[in-house]
């Protein structure tokens, strides 16, 4: 190993160590100590690193050390919300060369990848969700066969989780869209845990339409408040929701229930 090289391997790990220590200091919570670990920087990036080689640690030392600054970044007092505020410019590739002035194009590119991944990550952390139960779902084959199934809560432990349904959250949706903030997400949960998937939104008269910002899925949520007294379902059945996603070429259409998702609404 040459000396430059030792030197540049020293710095990079001197440098984790300090925006890891400045995340901490701001309170990042539990979310970035997962996110930003050196194991989880090595799971996203095995395919292109190779932590054996000195190319592949100092790699993989620079986007840690950029998850940690972006974790930091996202706590400034000022800052509240990374929603609050357009990510470009942290991001930017001039920002990302001031912080890593040794990476070469291609590690910029992985270095911009973490710094987004880790302001998507503090929105994310900040997120309020509402959950959402399944009732039913129907699966439709190629071959024009579609058979239904209710799902019992007991039986087949499935949810949704949506953010709050309102004006503030197409407004996030647009600003992602435009590149300058990080997307709304839903998250599908199951006993394994949550997945989360980027959501584009708006409303669309008595519906609210959450569709996959890269994806074809899509949930679209009835607001029964906006509805006639005569329209509208038991109490039961408030706010019902259509799931549709697709697996091959197969539709899966799931129903169900989401009483708390529409915020702020006077009880009918």
């Amino acid at each position: 190993m040459s000396k430059r090289t030792m030197v540049a391997m020293a710095a990079a790990l001197a440098a984790t160590v300090a925006a890891r220590a400045e995340a901490q200091e701001h309170g990042t919570r539990g979310w970035a100590e997962a996110h930003c670990s050196a194991e989880a920087v090595r799971d996203r990036n095995a395919l292109y690193w190779d932590e054996t080689t000195l190319e592949g640690l100092f790699a993989l030392a620079s986007m840690e050390r950029e998850c940690w600054a972006a974790a930091a970044e996202s706590a400034e007092p000022e800052a509240e919300l990374v929603l609050d505020r357009p990510w470009t410019a942290f991001c930017s590739d001039a920002s990302v060369r001031s912080r890593h002035p040794n990476a070469n194009t291609a590690l910029r590119f992985r270095l911009y990848g973490e710094c987004t991944d880790a302001l998507q990550a503090a929105a994310d952390a900040e997120q309020e969700l509402r959950r959402c139960e399944y009732t039913s779902v129907s699966e439709c084959r190629s071959d024009d066969a579609c058979a239904g199934r209710p799902i019992p809560p007991a039986a087949d432990e499935r949810w949704l989780e949506v953010p709050p349904l309102d004006a503030d959250l197409a407004t996030t949706a647009f600003i992602a869209e435009r590149g300058d903030g990080p997307w709304p997400t839903v998250r599908r949960c199951d006993a394994q845990g949550c997945d989360r998937i980027r959501v584009m939104a708006g409303r669309a008269g008595a519906y609210f339409i959450l569709q996959q910002a890269d994806g074809p899925w899509f949930v679209k949520v009835e607001d029964t408040s906006v509805l006639p007294a005569f329209l509208a379902p038991g109490p039961t059945a408030r706010d019902p929701f259509v799931e549709v996603a697709t697996l091959g070429l197969n539709v899966l259409v799931y129903y169900g229930n989401c009483a708390d998702a529409f915020p702020a609404r006077p009880p009918r």
